[in-house]
């Protein structure tokens, strides 16, 4: 399956998220802001970024828009309890948009698209 890496403050949705993505068999890399994604791309490059918009330190828009113009190809699923912002990370290159709380079957839903056209 995919390597994912999730990015979100909250440790309650990072394990949520964790759990949904290891029982369908992805592999999981966590961070808790954004300014840790570099980092862990250099060690681990996954195949699809989740990141949530509102976090300390980097927030979600500046954590797309940084991997946009690094790692153009890779596919991005804005997370966030605020559609607006979502709106907006899909405006500067979210592959896809959730509302929080999330729908683990649509969520699992955009990563096989977002899979399939890799």
């Amino acid at each position: 399956m995919a390597k994912i890496l999730v990015v979100d403050d909250d440790k309650l949705t990072r394990m949520m998220l964790n759990d949904a993505l290891s029982e369908a068999g992805h592999q999981v890399i966590e961070a808790d802001d954004g300014k840790k994604v570099a980092a862990l791309l250099k060690q681990h490059f996954p195949h699809i970024l989740i990141t949530d918009i509102i976090m300390p330190d980097q927030e979600g828009i500046e954590t797309i828009l940084q991997m946009k113009r690094e790692h153009p190809a890779l596919p991005i699923i804005a997370i966030s309890g605020h559609y607006n912002y979502l709106k907006m990370a899909e405006t500067f290159g979210a592959s896809a948009i959730m509302l929080k709380p999330i729908d683990e079957a649509q969520l699992l839903k955009n990563i096989d698209e977002l899979l399939a056209s890799l």
